[in-house]
This record gives structure tokens, sequence and C-alpha cells, in this order.
């Protein structure tokens, strides 16, 4: 489904009797140097997106750029460090998530997280 149309975001499946939740986050790898950490970003960005589907939470993201310059023999470095802080206002639970898998985008430059999990004839709300 995801490479004939590519998304982010939460989408419900039906199949069969059943219907699961779908949730589709896409990272970029340079921001990452460590894999365990994106991983756990993806995880609490896919939880996030299924809670405000499901429950109506809201979510803040804020992205940091530090700089620092450093002149040493007539030369002047530049490091530049992102940081990203990812605040939850919810007004629900969302647990069971499970990844379905990941694989970098045709580009190559994002990795894609797929989480799904069974909706249990949950009321979802509307607006």
């Amino acid at each position: 489904m995801y490479n004939s149309s590519a998304f982010e975001g939460v989408k419900v499946v039906d199949d069969y009797n059943q219907q699961y939740v779908v949730s589709v986050i896409s990272l970029e790898k340079a921001k990452y140097n460590n894999p365990s950490i994106m991983t756990r970003v993806a995880q609490v960005k896919a939880q996030s997106q299924v809670n405000t589907f499901l429950n109506g939470a809201t979510i803040n993201s804020d992205i940091i750029i530090k700089s620092t310059e450093r002149k040493s023999n007539n030369t002047l470095e530049s490091t530049v460090e992102t940081i990203e802080s990812i605040k939850q206002n919810s007004y629900g639970f969302t647990q069971g998530l499970e990844l379905l898998t990941t694989f970098d985008n045709t580009e190559g430059n994002r990795t894609v997280f797929i989480y799904m999990r069974e909706l249990k004839k949950e009321k979802i709300k509307t607006k």
C-alpha cells in the first residue's frame, strides 16, 4: 500500500471482519546518528499519531538548532547540533502498537516505520 502511494499518518485498514489502525512515520536519517534513538522517536510519534486519531490528543514538536564556532590557528570551525523536542497533551492512552517493518524511502535519505494494532470496537472521536 505504501509503495503504490507513499503517505505519513494514520489509516484504518479493514481485513475481513476486523479493523486495524496503521501508523506510518518517516524520519530523516541524517538527524539521527543512533539507530535506537531513531526507533524510539518513531515509536513515540506513532503512538502520538494514533492517540490523536483515537482520542483527540495534541502534539507539539520543536526543533532546536545549536551552533557553535571555535577559532584555532586562524581557522574557524563550526559545529551544528539539532535537538528535537516532542511534547504531547493527550486525553487517553494508546498502547499495543506493533512495529511491522522499517525500510528506506526511494531516495534513501529517510527511514520509514510502519506500526499497527488491531482496533477493538473502539469509538473513534470525530470533530
